[in-house]
């Protein structure tokens, strides 16, 4: 059987003259096939070169990446420590916050909030710290600080919201606690469970006491409350009561005119009235009283020096 040839012809562009090749069928396919095995083995050869070129800038790249996360994570402990010496010079003061608000120091257990035990998340457990374990580590010591400090900080604040709900409350007791005399003028008589009335003649009981004063001076709020009665009662003439809460009650009688209305809120230093001699009275004066859960109270008890009342 006679051999099959192919003939393959190359016509160059542009130029006259045409090449002609014959070879068999199976030199032709022999030549293609080594022509593709070059042409796929330089495409893969290529490949290879792009890849590792990439995976070196990928690596510098990594690299980089990891030294800045070092440095801000040096840059983080940094702060750490600051915030760690504010909180503990924070902690210092809320000890003398705490006793100046009458309460006890947290005990140091208390202090420590929890801090480490069982149960906490763990470093190997970490996205991480596969990939960079000095990383990692760094990291995971850095959270578990911010988070000790975060439970330190909410404890000095919940410690120090006491410490001033406390102040404040007994700063409220002091407004409302009864404490200057009424109005200026002497004291010419005090509480007496037996004393004879220097117009009926009699014995009777002096709930309050007298302070001898001039027609129209004013009668002030011994402390903040609410206006209780304002009007005329009896032997008291005039008179204004006051409502200071926790069962203090006071009573301003003889005025000469009332200033104030039902209902109303005062401080302690406001006009109330004035004084006068309505009532069963000879001079002008302001009688006072202080009631304590609907008893009588020595109103001296309940003078103090201006100087050491808050408002």
């Amino acid at each position: 059987m006679a051999r099959e040839l192919w003939t393959i012809m190359l016509v160059p562009e542009g130029r006259t003259g045409v090449r002609q090749f014959r070879t068999s069928r199976a030199a032709a396919q022999l030549t293609a096939l080594v022509a593709f095995v070059v042409v796929v083995a330089a495409s893969a050869l290529a490949t290879v070169l792009v890849q590792g070129e990439r995976r070196a800038a990928e690596a510098v790249a990594l690299e980089q990446h990891n030294a800045l996360l070092r440095a801000e994570l040096g840059a983080l402990y940094g702060s750490i420590d600051v915030l760690r010496t504010t909180l503990d010079t924070l902690s210092g003061r809320d000890d003398t916050y705490r006793l100046l608000a009458g309460l006890e120091p947290l005990d140091e257990d208390v202090r420590q909030v929890g801090i480490g035990g069982p149960g906490g998340p763990v470093l190997e457990n970490g996205r991480l710290f596969p990939i960079d374990p000095s990383a990692a580590r760094t990291a995971f010591a850095a959270a578990m600080d911010i988070d000790a400090l975060l439970r330190r900080a909410r404890l000095v604040a919940v410690s120090w919201r006491d410490a001033t709900d406390s102040l404040q409350y007994q700063h409220d007791i002091l407004r409302s606690t009864p404490s200057i005399l009424p109005t200026e003028g002497v004291v010419t008589s005090g509480f007496s469970s037996n004393r004879v009335h220097p117009i009926l003649h009699e014995a009777r009981a002096h709930n309050g006491m007298d302070i001898v004063a001039r027609r129209g001076d004013p009668i002030l709020a011994s402390a903040a409350g609410r206006v209780i009665f304002v009007g005329t009662q009896g032997d008291y003439g005039k008179m204004v009561a006051l409502d200071h809460g926790r069962g203090l009650e006071t009573r301003y009688a003889h005025a000469s005119k009332l200033l104030v209305k039902r209902g109303q809120r005062v401080a302690r230093g406001d006009t109330i009235a004035l004084v006068g001699m309505t009532g069963l009275a000879v001079a002008p004066h302001l009688h006072y009283e202080v009631l304590l859960h609907g008893r009588p109270a020595n109103p001296q008890r309940y003078i103090l020096n201006p100087a050491a009342i808050p408002d």
